[in-house]
């Protein structure tokens, strides 16, 4: 009979196939007051509230693409895209 180093390769790996389900087995379940806490998400996708500060910190090449979703956001958008209108005023040309 023949020994070769591929049975002893088996046998190792079947030891360890064996044995590493023996040591998860014996790791103590967490307690009860150790659990995470369970977070219910709903499939309702919720809006970042924008305030004021939103507003006035918004790159003027981003005032285009912003929806505004109530008449309050819509007056601070409106007032962003006239400070950044301001802001580029001195390079239209034929304004002196």
């Amino acid at each position: 009979m023949k020994c070769g180093p591929s049975l002893g390769f088996s046998s190792l790996f079947l030891l360890l196939l064996v044995s590493v389900p023996a040591v998860w087995a014996e790791q103590p379940a967490p307690a009860a007051n150790d659990a995470l806490p369970v977070v219910k998400l709903s499939p309702k996708v919720r809006e970042a509230s924008r305030d004021r500060a939103w507003f006035e910190q918004l790159p003027c090449e981003q005032t285009g693409s912003v929806t505004p979703a109530n008449e309050q956001e819509a007056r601070w958008l409106e007032l962003r895209v006239q400070a950044c209108v301001r802001q580029y005023e001195g390079y239209v040309p034929g304004r002196f």
